[in-house]
C-alpha cells in the first residue's frame, strides 16, 4: 500500500511540474508585482538619488585556518550618489582595515560616468602607489569598469522596472526561471538578460519584493559559484518608493560584504563635478571589458584593498615584463609582477611552489618552464598556504598532472576545492581535478630523486595556519610566503615581528643551512639579516628612531613604494628602529578612534624622528628630532 502511495504522489508532482505556471509566477507579472510593491509611481519620478550607511567586509579564503572562520578585514562608511538619467555614480569609500592585509585607512571616491571610470584619493593596492606620481586620477581598467557597472546594475532602484520595459522591446530579455531554494525556502525566479549580464531575480513570495540578485561567476577556489546580492529590510522613502536598508553579498553562501543604510535621499540636487570626468581620462580610458571578465576575482581583491587594476591581472606591460629570474642552478623564479610562482629543476621532473592570481598566470608560467625544462613535467605543486592571492591558479598545474602539497590540517580544505566545477573561466582548463592526488606534509616531508632534494617544513605563524617554508640544501636557499617578503618591501626592524621570528625559530630548530630567503612576493633576502633584526644586534647608524611623543598607542609602518607595509605597534613615548627604510607611514592605533589617518613622510638612516600629532590636518606627522 505505502509503495501504491509513493508511484501516486510522484505521478501528481509530475503533473504539477508540467502544469503551466500560475498567471503570478509568470516572468512579467512578477517583476510587475515587484515594482509595485517597491512603488511604481515614486520610481518612475526618480531621477537622482543619494544613500549613506556602514558596512562591514569579510575575506573567506584569508582565514588563519584554511575553510575556518572569516575575520572582518573591513570597517567602513560610504556615500553613494547617482545621477540616473545619464548612468553616473559617485561612490566615497573610508575604509579602515583592521588587520588583513596590513593595518590602514583608505579614503578614496569611485567615479562611472559617459562609459569612464576612475579613482581618486587612496584606493588601495600597489597600482595607487605607482601612479600617484602620474596625477590625481586613477584610471580604471576595463575589468573594474565592467564589475562596478554590473554591480551599480545590480543594486539600482530601477532594475525591475528596466527589466519590465525591456521585455516590452524585447520579450527575449526576461524569461521564466524554476523555484530556487535558499536555505529551505522556496523562491519564485526570473532570469533577466541585461547585455552581457545575465541575472537571475528572486523574489518574495509574500511581499513581491525582490529577495536576492545572483549572478553565476566562476571563482578561483569555489569554481562556478552563486554570487548573491541580498535585500531586505525594505522601507518606504520621501519618495515614495521603498528601499533595502540591510544589503549583503554572498558567494556559495559565504558572507563577503554587509551595508546598514542609514539615510536615502530621493532626485537631491547632486553637483555636476561629482561625475565630471578629466580630459586625461577621456584621452587614455579603457572601455568597460565585454568578455572573460573575472569578476569575483575583482571585486574580491578590492575588498581586501590589493587589487592589482591591469588589464591582464598580474602586470602592467608598459612598465614591467613577466620573466623568469635565476635564483641557482635549476632554481628559477617568475618575477615582473607582485606574486611568484618558483620552480625547482630535478634530475627528472619540476616542483612547483604556489599558484598566484589565476590560470592565465599559471598558462605563461608552465609554456616558460617548458621552454627553460624540455621534457621534464611539472610532479609536484607545493602550496606554501590557502590564501586566494597565491593559489588561485592551481588548476593549470594539476592539469598537467602535478599532485598538489599542502600543509598541516589543509587536506579538507583542499579535497573540497578540488571537486569545484569549472565552466565558467577563460583560461581554466576545463578539466576534472577531484580525483588529483594531494599529500598533506606533517612536521616535514622530503622530495628526492638522487640528486637533488627539496624540503618541506610545518612553519607555525601568525599569518596562516599549515605554512610551508621549502628548503632547497643544495642551493641553501629557503622559500617561503608572507612571512618574510624580503629588504625593499619588507624592510627588518632592529626588532623581529612575531612571524619574522617564527621563520627564524623553524630554521634555528630543524637546523637548516639556509644563506637566502625567497619570498613569494618576489625579493631575495639574506636570511644574516633577518637573523641579526632577530637578536637585535642593528646598530643606531642602521636604524632610524622613531619616538611616539602622541598620548595614544600608533601603528607606524615602513615602506618604500607604497606596496607593503609591516605594523610595529608603538606604546605612548616608546621607541623603535627600523633599518632601510626609505618612507614611513603614520597611522593611528588599532582602536577605532575617529582621527585614524595616514600620511608620508620621508625619513634618513641614522637620524631620530619624533611622532606629532598635526591639528590642522588631525593626522601624524613626523618631525626630525632635535
Amino acid at each position: 500500500m505505502n509503495i501504491l502511495r509513493a508511484i501516486a504522489a510522484s505521478a501528481a508532482l509530475a503533473t504539477a511540474l508540467a502544469l503551466p505556471a500560475k498567471a503570478e509566477d509568470r516572468p512579467l507579472d512578477l517583476v510587475n508585482k515587484a515594482v509595485n510593491a517597491i512603488g511604481r509611481a515614486g520610481l518612475e519620478q526618480l531621477k537622482t538619488f543619494a544613500i549613506s550607511g556602514d558596512g562591514r567586509f569579510w575575506e573567506p579564503d584569508e582565514s588563519h585556518v584554511a575553510g575556518g572562520h572569516a575575520e572582518p578585514i573591513t570597517d567602513l562608511t560610504f556615500v553613494v550618489r547617482r545621477d540616473l538619467t545619464r548612468d553616473a555614480a559617485n561612490i566615497a569609500w573610508v575604509r579602515d582595515y583592521l588587520e588583513l592585509p596590513w593595518p590602514r585607512m583608505n579614503k578614496y571616491s569611485e567615479i562611472v560616468a559617459d562609459g569612464f571610470g576612475f579613482a581618486l584619493g587612496n584606493d588601495g593596492g600597489p597600482r595607487t602607489a605607482t601612479m600617484q606620481v602620474a596625477g590625481a586620477e586613477r584610471i580604471m581598467s576595463g575589468n573594474r569598469l565592467a564589475a562596478t557597472s554590473r554591480e551599480l546594475k545590480r543594486t539600482s532602484p530601477l532594475l525591475l522596472l528596466d527589466m519590465a520595459k525591456d521585455m516590452a522591446k524585447n520579450p527575449a530579455a526576461l524569461s521564466a526561471h524554476k523555484d530556487v531554494t535558499v536555505d529551505g525556502k522556496r523562491y519564485p525566479a526570473v532570469r533577466y538578460q541585461n547585455g552581457t549580464t545575465s541575472f537571475l531575480v528572486l523574489f518574495d513570495r509574500k511581499s513581491g519584493l525582490p529577495a536576492r540578485v545572483r549572478t553565476m561567476d566562476f571563482d578561483p577556489l569555489h569554481g562556478d559559484s552563486a554570487f548573491d546580492w541580498v535585500a531586505s529590510d525594505w522601507r518606504i522613502t520621501k519618495g515614495g518608493w521603498k528601499y533595502p536598508f540591510k544589503q549583503r553579498y554572498e558567494i556559495k553562501g559565504m558572507k563577503l560584504m554587509e551595508y546598514s543604510v542609514r539615510e536615502v535621499e530621493h532626485n537631491p540636487a547632486l553637483e555636476a563635478s561629482l561625475f565630471a570626468v578629466p580630459e586625461t581620462v577621456r584621452s587614455a580610458a579603457p572601455k568597460a571589458a565585454s568578455a572573460n571578465i573575472p569578476y569575483l576575482w575583482v571585486l574580491r581583491r578590492q575588498l581586501i584593498g590589493s587589487y592589482y587594476d591591469v588589464e591582464n591581472l598580474t602586470h602592467d606591460p608598459s612598465r614591467v615584463t613577466l620573466q623568469l629570474v635565476d635564483r641557482a642552478p635549476g632554481v628559477v623564479q617568475v618575477q615582473g609582477t607582485i606574486h611568484h610562482t618558483l620552480f625547482v629543476e630535478m634530475d627528472k621532473y619540476l616542483v612547483v611552489f604556489d599558484a598566484p592570481y589565476m590560470d592565465g598566470y599559471s598558462k605563461w608560467a608552465i609554456e616558460q618552464a617548458k621552454k627553460r625544462f624540455p621534457g621534464k613535467p611539472i610532479k609536484y605543486l607545493v602550496m606554501t598556504h590557502h590564501h586566494i592571492d597565491h593559489a588561485a591558479g592551481y588548476r593549470s598545474f594539476l592539469a598537467e598532472g602535478a599532485t598538489l602539497v599542502v600543509g598541516k590540517g589543509t587536506r579538507k580544505f583542499w579535497k573540497k576545492v578540488l571537486a569545484s566545477k569549472d565552466s565558467l573561466s577563460a583560461d581554466g582548463p576545463k578539466k576534472d581535478l577531484s580525483k588529483a592526488p594531494i599529500i598533506e606534509v606533517g612536521r616535514h616531508y622530503r622530495i628526492s630523486d638522487g640528486s637533488r632534494s627539496v624540503e618541506l617544513h610545518d612553519l607555525p605563524n601568525m599569518h596562516s595556519a599549515g605554512m610551508l617554508l621549502g628548503y632547497i640544501p643544495d642551493a641553501k636557499l629557503g622559500f617561503q610566503t608572507d612571512v618574510w617578503t624580503g629588504p625593499g618591501v619588507d624592510p627588518l626592524g632592529a626588532q623581529a615581528m612575531p612571524r619574522q621570528m617564527a621563520l627564524v625559530n623553524l630554521v634555528q630548530r630543524e637546523k637548516l643551512d639556509i644563506k637566502q630567503i625567497i619570498g613569494g612576493h618576489g625579493r631575495v633576502g639574506a636570511y644574516s639579516d633577518i637573523l641579526k633584526t632577530a637578536d637585535g644586534s642593528v646598530s643606531a647608524e642602521e636604524s632610524v628612531t622613531i619616538i611616539n611623543k602622541t598620548s595614544s598607542p600608533v601603528d607606524f609602518n615602513v615602506s618604500p613604494n607604497g606596496s607593503y607595509w609591516i605594523p610595529f605597534q608603538l606604546k605612548p613615548a616608546g621607541e623603535a628602529k627600523i633599518i632601510n627604510g626609505t618612507v614611513v607611514n603614520i597611522i593611528t592605533g588599532k582602536l577605532r578612534t575617529n582621527d585614524r589617518s595616514e600620511v608620508t613622510e620621508k625619513i634618513e638612516k641614522g637620524k631620530r624622528y619624533e611622532i606629532l600629532h598635526d591639528p590642522a590636518c588631525n593626522c601624524r606627522k613626523l618631525k626630525l628630532a632635535m
